[in-house]
């Protein structure tokens, strides 16, 4: 791929930009030589440094033909180039009448965490002050993270969350969830770092991945028994006194009652690993002197599951850079942050709370609304019922949000709908008004790691269109709100003073609650019509949706490039199919065709699609947890079918 360089500049031709990769959660420090206002190429900041094959190449999707560069208006069913003054005109005065006729509450906005922090507070500023609605959410609410920033600042501003470079460093890692060899690369870098260095590594994953081959010890568990697994190496660890007795004496008032729980209930084989391989893991981890870190996929989103972690920390003395979250985007700890969650404020200040609801208004001027707000989920849900307006920034409901035939049901009941985007998407072609976006090579600004340190991104190139921090403000002040911000800088000196970046330290409480499997709380029930449990997750050479890399040369990498069904050797052998054979896929919300690929990761019974799959969500349920009122499963029961050619 190096030879798209060719006659396109010399080296000392070249201007460099210092900058960071957005394209997943790993936030790497990304060098991007340009020339003419193109990019050449990228590179890591190091000679010695890493970027996996999307942060080396697959920035491309940014010089796509498809971007969109002028804003589009629906006008007799067909979406037409416009002014950016009648699009934003015409936006004003939509969203203007039904905030009079229908009331704020009737309107709500939804931005993609992958967005810098000055975006991001600036639309959650405009959500609540100038629409005045706390119908403010994100895409930060697919993977869990209300229960994720919960845990991430647990502790005080240290916080139990590691840098990315501590892992190299760890004595015993402990792997829960997505194969991070392949949704977070420089991650798997960094385990394997660790053990040439002699680290010990457990992973707990159902299937033989490459990751689990190179493990000590893989705990291959039964599909979606991961709390119960970790249940069950507390209950070894408090019955065999392997537990941190000093730490916990000290600072945990709740041990006894806590402990106590976990001792009368009687276990039973409820996750398929043998007590030998249990036992080993626990001692493992639990080894006094070393240092241990569990990295699990922020993915799992199950609160149940967050607080088992939590409750190892706790009980081996590891509250601080005991854990690591690998993130799916580049910036979901930010958007947590600067308030793009119906919970919050920026800074963590929760909606509901009197006096932080007055300090916010003395700050921007404004009565604010008392009312909760609905999230992303819960607002397409409402949608033609008691939500008749919505702004969507950079994210694509249709394709990246559970049950699409939900999602364009909802989105298609909306009176007005505008979406602001880089690409005409399957969300954007439902849309009112289209608003065009830029990437991140032509933002500036910041972004918030897992571990809490703010990241410096910088211009690479001039934006192909108005940056998306002007356009929000530019509306504001068309709706009689006026936002006056000169650049980014103006906007993150405001967003300063008013996120403090941390949740107040909570105590080192356990969390006393109802034992079990923790089976339900993520999976559907499988049954003799639906037998298969289906998995989703990245591959290497896609991202999310795809809605960027499937734009990018590094697609052709990817085979099939529509996505297909891993089967394991047996279930494809039952259904007698082999590689390329096309099946139909159906769940109980409705079907969709794809290609087999006989996987030998893959344990019998349980499915694989990669999210850039066509139609995946088509399968997928909507039902959210109570709790975090983020999408509650992540397996979903299937049956599959071969095709008569």
């Amino acid at each position: 791929m190096e030879k798209d360089r060719k006659f396109r500049g010399r080296e000392w031709e070249f201007e460099t930009t210092q900058t960071i990769c957005s394209l997943c959660g790993c936030d790497c420090d990304l060098l991007l030589d340009t020339m003419n206002n193109h990019i050449v190429r990228a590179r890591p900041e190091k000679r010695e440094g890493y970027l996996c094959v999307k942060g080396k190449f697959g920035w491309d999707y940014v010089l796509n033909d498809e971007r969109l560069r002028t804003p589009l208006i629906r006008k007799n069913g067909s979406l037409t180039e416009c002014s950016w003054k009648e699009a934003l005109e015409y936006v004003a005065e939509r969203l203007g009448e039904i905030k009079v006729t229908r009331g704020p509450d009737a309107l709500g906005g939804l931005i993609s965490a992958s967005y810098n922090n000055e975006t991001l507070y600036l639309f959650a500023k405009f959500v609540s002050a100038c629409l005045g609605t706390n119908n403010i959410d994100s895409s930060a609410r697919l993977f869990g993270f209300p229960a994720l920033s919960d845990f991430i600042h647990s502790w005080g501003s240290a916080g139990a969350v590691s840098a990315m470079s501590e892992i190299e460093e760890a004595d015993t890692l402990l792997v829960l969830g997505s194969d991070v060899m392949v949704s977070s690369p420089a991650v798997g870098v960094k385990i394997k770092k660790a053990l040439s260095r002699g680290a010990k590594v457990i992973t707990i994953d159902p299937r033989r991945t490459r990751r689990a081959r190179l493990s000590q010890l893989h705990l291959q568990l039964k599909v979606g028994s991961e709390a119960a697994l970790l249940q069950d190496m507390i209950r070894l660890l408090l019955k065999e006194g392997l537990y941190d007795k000093e730490f916990v004496a000290r600072n945990c008032p709740n041990f006894e009652e806590f402990s106590q729980s976990f001792l009368e209930e009687e276990a039973e084989d409820r996750t398929g690993v043998s007590r030998e391989d249990l036992v080993e893991a626990a001692r493992l981890y639990a080894e006094k002197g070393k240092k241990a870190i569990i990295i699990f996929s922020s993915e799992i989103g199950d609160p149940q599951l967050i607080s088992m972690i939590a409750d190892l920390l706790m009980l081996t003395g590891r509250v601080e850079g005991g854990a690591f979250p690998c993130l799916p985007l580049s910036n979901l700890r930010g958007a947590s942050e600067v308030g793009a969650l119906a919970e919050f404020y920026p800074g963590y200040g929760e909606v509901e709370d009197v006096d932080m609801r007055k300090e916010f208004e003395k700050r921007w001027g404004v009565s604010l609304s008392t009312k909760a707000g609905l999230t992303a989920v819960e607002m397409i849900e409402a949608a033609g019922s008691s939500l008749f307006g919505l702004y969507i920034v950079g994210e694509n409901p249709v394709v990246s949000f559970p049950d699409t035939t939900r999602m364009v049901k909802g989105l298609s009941s909306l009176e007005f709908l505008v979406v602001q985007d880089i690409f005409l998407t399957e969300t954007a072609q439902l849309a009112d008004v289209v608003l065009p976006g830029i990437s991140f090579v032509e933002s500036s600004g910041t972004l918030t790691n897992a571990a809490g340190r703010t990241e410096r991104l910088n211009k690479a190139i001039e934006p192909l269109t108005r940056p998306d921090w002007q356009v929000i403000a530019e509306l504001s002040s068309r709706m009689g709100y006026p936002m006056k911000y000169r650049s980014e800088t103006e906007v993150a000196k405001e967003k300063k003073a008013l996120v403090k970046g941390s949740l107040e330290p909570r105590k080192y409480r356990f969390e006393l609650k109802e034992l079990d499997s923790g089976l339900e709380s993520v999976s559907e029930e499988p049954d003799r019509e639906y037998p298969y449990m289906l998995m989703t997750g990245a591959t290497l050479f896609s991202l999310g949706d795809n809605f960027r890399t499937r734009r990018s040369k590094i697609s052709l990498l990817e085979s099939p490039g529509d996505g297909y069904i891993g089967m394991s050797p047996e279930d494809a052998q039952s259904l007698g199919a082999t590689d390329g054979t096309r099946v139909s896929i159906w769940s109980r919300r409705g079907n969709i065709s794809s290609t087999v690929k006989v996987q030998e990761d893959l344990p019998a019974g349980l499915v694989f699609m990669p999210t850039h799959s066509l139609g995946y969500n088509i399968l997928t349920s909507l039902s959210l947890d109570c709790s975090t009122r983020s999408p509650r499963f992540r397996l979903w029961a299937v049956r599959i079918e071969k095709e008569q050619p």
